[in-house]
């Protein structure tokens, strides 16, 4: 296991630094693909984590340093102390929601010591939390599945519903909160629902909504940066191929699309609204081609940043660049060559398709013989990827265990 550095331990090169350095919160393989961008470029990058077990913290990259939490006062008296330390402001690079709603509340104090990938504190708030985001949305011109804000009661069955008595099953629930104990459920039946649901009684609100029919590759999404003019820099657009849980759940492979429909259509979402900063917006394509609007991921970038990266947009490179001022040599035009994998987490998923009669077998076998990159391989940085196939084995014998062991049972895939 890597043995992490204490805060106190990086100062002193920080001290040293010649460029701004970055900041990284969390190196998951999507903080690992930030690090990685950003290491190149010869900038000086700490990453911060609780988890060093991880296979993706076994890179070579950054310094790695230790706390005890990636949110609250830990995290914050880390970043202050870096901050203090960087004779240049740095860059912060968050990685998944509960950051960005941590930081969120102060970000005048954050702002004033790193450059921040955050549009301001009130559009940050509104277009984060999903009771808010959805009005915004649809205001904004997008097209939405019909969604309901529904209690927890009323969707654990402890209280009657109107809401709930008009909704169509299968439907889908997700809390208001980011990061909750529940991402996303497709419960067939309202009984079903309740039944999910009855032991979280810490989520007091649900958005319900109105399942459009598709697979995984009917989920596409979009990803853009826009700089201090407002300007739309290094726009990609992406379509998923696997992910956990299916039809409903994060990138577990990805590839770059032609798709500048979906590209103007997702700009919608921040027109007029002075946004700043890294966001995507994810859409469903219904059967007839028309795209709902799903969620959008704002302040940070998500797992689909390793597919912009193999694909020619290395975006945590440039976001640096024109937030420093520093020269950076990095590819800026998307070129639709590979689909990216997470091979650490695809495994499982990928057998299910295997075992999922209903998969088409022409789409497997595309699949297989595609061009690929891994989100943990790289020839310069291959500790990651020789610690990952041990994890790796175990979950991919289970899932095989699983699958033989109920043969008859079949996921969800429309």
């Amino acid at each position: 296991m890597v043995v992490p550095l204490s805060v106190e331990d990086v100062l002193p090169r920080l001290r040293r630094a010649t460029r701004p350095p970055a900041v990284v919160v969390g190196l998951c393989t999507h903080g690992l693909a930030n690090v990685r961008s950003l290491a190149r470029q010869g900038i000086p990058v700490v990453a911060l984590e609780t988890n060093w077990a991880q296979p993706s913290a076994a890179t070579r990259y950054g310094y790695k340093v230790g706390v005890s939490a990636l949110e609250g006062p830990p995290l914050h008296q880390a970043l202050d102390r870096i901050a203090e330390a960087s004779p240049r402001k740095p860059v912060l690079y968050v990685t998944n929601d509960r950051m960005v709603r941590d930081l969120n509340r102060d970000q005048a104090h954050w702002r004033e010591r790193f450059h921040l990938l955050f549009p301001e504190q009130a559009l940050l708030r509104e277009l984060i939390e999903k009771d808010t985001l959805a009005p915004l949305a649809e205001r904004q011109g997008l097209r939405l599945p019909r969604s309901w804000s529904v209690a927890g009661a009323e969707v654990r069955g402890e209280a009657p519903s109107a809401a709930l008595d008009s909704i169509p099953f299968p439907c889908i629930a997700k809390p208001v909160t980011p990061m909750s104990a529940i991402k996303v459920l497709r419960p067939p039946t309202r009984e079903a629902l309740a039944a999910a649901t009855r032991h979280h009684p810490e989520i007091d609100r649900y958005i319900v909504q109105e399942w459009i029919p598709g697979d995984d590759e009917s989920v596409h999404f979009t990803a853009y940066y826009f700089d201090a003019s407002g300007n739309v820099r290094w726009p990609f657009a992406g379509q998923k191929i696997r992910q956990v849980p299916r039809t409903l759940g994060n990138s577990t492979a990805a590839r770059g699309v032609d798709r500048p429909d979906l590209l103007e259509e997702g700009l919608r979402l921040f027109e007029g609204l002075g946004y700043r900063g890294v966001a995507s917006v994810e859409f469903k394509l219904a059967p007839d081609g028309t795209p709902y609007f799903i969620e959008a991921t704002v302040g940070r970038s998500d797992f689909w940043l390793k597919t912009l990266i193999v694909n020619g947009v290395d975006l945590p490179a440039l976001v640096y660049g024109d937030l420093t001022g520093e020269p950076v040599t990095a590819p800026d035009r998307q070129r639709n060559r590979y689909a990216w994998v997470d091979g650490d987490r695809d495994g499982p998923v990928f057998v299910e398709s295997i075992f999922d009669g209903a998969y088409p077998r022409a789409r497997l076998l595309r699949h297989v013989l595609e061009p690929k990159r891994f989100a943990l391989f790289d020839w310069s940085d291959l500790a990651p990827y020789l610690a990952w196939w041990g994890p790796m084995l175990r979950n991919t014998f289970a899932a095989v265990a699983r699958r033989l062991r109920r043969p008859s049972a079949r996921p969800t895939s429309a």
